[in-house]
Parts: structure tokens; sequence; C-alpha cells
């Protein structure tokens, strides 16, 4: 009987260590990168339009750019949630490979694997750089233990695989 409960006791801060970490997880800051491109604001947009939708995503949000008090132009533009893997068999194994940490779900059986950018561009005061905030969320939908979407953090891969097309896009304009 004594055994039972130092096996109960031993499980139970296992599991409790897990729960922690997990927690901790959810705490890390969101994938952000950091861009200034030589390039003017149009430019940069334009690149920008076409490297999303090269990426085989849309735009969700997007707003005529602001004017600040500056008097420059600043633009946020949201992706709707761009898939970049479907099926059962190896989308668990590509959201590993592109995520911090994809929730664990006992014999879960994901079904997809998705990311949603948030771009933020600035025109610089010299008027012919730009800046460029790119953040994102990744998620995936779970079919078998809890049929419900989860959310967590990018490794960056991805955020960085975008940059760099949008580099190409911008040098071709």
């Amino acid at each position: 009987m004594r055994i039972v409960h130092i096996f109960t006791i031993a499980c139970f801060i296992c599991l409790s260590n897990v729960f922690v970490m997990a927690q901790q997880e959810d705490l890390l800051p969101p994938t952000e990168i950091k861009e200034v491109f030589q390039a003017d604001f149009p430019t940069v947009l334009n690149a920008v339009k076409k490297t999303i939708k090269d990426n085989g995503c849309m735009i969700e949000d997007e707003k005529d750019p602001k004017i600040t008090e500056e008097d420059l132009y600043k633009i946020v533009i949201r992706t709707n949630m761009c898939v970049y893997v479907v099926g059962e068999d190896s989308t668990l194994i590509t959201m590993q490979r592109y995520s911090r940490a994809v929730p664990v779900i006992r014999a879960g059986r994901w079904v997809n694997g998705r990311i949603q950018y948030r771009i933020i561009l600035n025109e610089n005061k010299d008027r012919e750089s730009t800046s460029l905030v790119l953040k994102s969320e990744m998620s995936g939908f779970e079919d078998y233990v809890t049929s419900k979407v989860h959310f967590w953090n990018s490794n960056g891969i991805l955020e960085n695989q975008f940059i760099e097309k949008l580099k190409a896009n911008i040098a071709n304009k």
C-alpha cells in the first residue's frame, strides 16, 4: 500500500512539472522579426502583398495606410490562417519542425497546421527606407481528443522564409 502512495505522489509531481512547463511555454513572447528595407514605402507594400500571395495566403485585414504625425505612412496587414500542412500522416512532424512546442495531446490526431502573419510597415523619416515588423501565430486542428483549434508560438523558420521571399520581391520590383 505504501508503494502505491509513493508512486501516486511521484506521478503527481511529474505531471505538475509538465503542466508548469506548458504554462511557461504559453508565456513566451510570440515570434517577432524586425527588418529595415532600403526601399520606399509603396515598393515594400507591394512586395509584401506579392509575398503573401506567393505563400498561398490571402490578406484578411488591410486598412488604408495611415499618415502619422510626422507625415509618414504606416499600415498594418493581417493574413488569413495560411495552411502549411494538411493530412494526418505527417502533420505533427511538420508542425514540430516549425514550432517552439506543439501542444501535447495524448492520442491526438492533428489534421492541419496553420500560421497567421501580422505585418506592420512604417515609412522612415528619410522616405527612402521602410521598417517592417513581422509577427506570427501558429495553430492547428486536433480532431480526435479535443476537436478544437489550438494555438502556440512559432520557432521563426517560416517567418525567416517569408522575409527572404520578401527581399527577393523587393529586389525584383
